[in-house]
């Protein structure tokens, strides 16, 4: 995403570019919460002692995908606050 068009951005280009970061930051930090969510439900429903080799692969499964929706929204946050900073040329890091 290069939003420099002969050196110029426009206010409504930004506009809209900072709307669909924020947008995107929005669902990836709702993906994220989900994600914790059933995390904590999924280790709520295993036993504190040592879980059947199913419970693991889904604590496993679970964390991973917790991990990844955490990943995403670092992502997300990284592209709008180099947009917000850096207005000129967001995402050309």
């Amino acid at each position: 995403m290069l939003l420099t068009l002969g050196g110029d951005v426009s206010e409504e280009t930004r506009s809209d570019v900072l709307a669909r970061l924020k947008a995107d930051l929005d669902q990836a930090w709702r993906e994220n919460v989900a994600a914790r969510a059933r995390f904590d439900s999924i280790m709520s429903e295993i036993p504190q002692s040592i879980p059947h080799p199913d419970g693991s692969l889904r604590i496993r499964q679970a964390g991973a995908d917790m991990n990844l929706a955490l990943q995403h929204y670092i992502d997300a946050l990284r592209r709008y606050t180099d947009c917000v900073t850096h207005p000129l040329s967001p995402g050309s890091r």
